[in-house]
């Protein structure tokens, strides 16, 4: 089995988005997921970084386009 890297892109999130969590995905991908906060949201995006909305809300890949 292949010894998969920790994908680095990580979410800021929480009050004044200090708090960060990083995809949960290893290997190759293009849209990035993790599980955030005190409430486990879920997320998806792209690219290295990314910021939930003004309460915390998760990113929408739909609004990307």
């Amino acid at each position: 089995m292949k010894d998969e890297k920790r994908c680095e892109a990580v979410i800021w999130h929480g009050p004044g988005h200090q708090s960060k969590t990083h995809c949960q995905l290893t290997g190759e991908h293009e849209i990035h997921e993790t599980y955030y906060g005190s409430f486990d949201q879920f997320a998806q995006w792209r690219g290295k970084e990314v910021f939930s909305g003004y309460f915390d809300e998760p990113p929408r890949l739909k609004d990307e386009e």
